[in-house]
This record gives C-alpha cells, sequence and structure tokens, in this order.
C-alpha cells in the first residue's frame, strides 16, 4: 500500500502545502499520514488521502491551541 501511496508523494506534499501554507509542516503532515495509512485494509482512494492530511493538519492546530 506504501508503494502506491508514495508514487504520488510530490503530489500530496503540494497538497499538504497549499493546506496548511508552511513546507515544513507539509512535509510532516504527509509523514504522518504514511504512518497512519501503513497498515490500513481498506481500498484508499486520492480523496480518502487527501481528507487524511487535512484531518491531521486540523489536529496539529487543536493540540497548538490547546498548549497556548
Amino acid at each position: 500500500m506504501i508503494e502506491i501511496l508514495a508514487t504520488k508523494d510530490s503530489y500530496w506534499r503540494k497538497t499538504a502545502f497549499l493546506i496548511c501554507k508552511d513546507r515544513m509542516l507539509a512535509d510532516d503532515l504527509v509523514s504522518d499520514m504514511y504512518l497512519k495509512l501503513f497498515d490500513c485494509q481498506k481500498e484508499i482512494n486520492d480523496f480518502y488521502v487527501i481528507r487524511t492530511i487535512r484531518n491531521l493538519f486540523l489536529d496539529y492546530i487543536k493540540s497548538k491551541k490547546n498548549v497556548s
């Protein structure tokens, strides 16, 4: 599964950058996405991956809000 996702790595990084507007955070989000979807048994399409990246970003924002 990871091999299939990795073929679109540059696309995932561009999409994550469009979501968060920070290159380093985008790289972290994509790395977290790979970890999250590593053992996924479902069929994964592009929408599912983008939604996962978006939700990881929202989780990051929530955790940052609680710390401040």
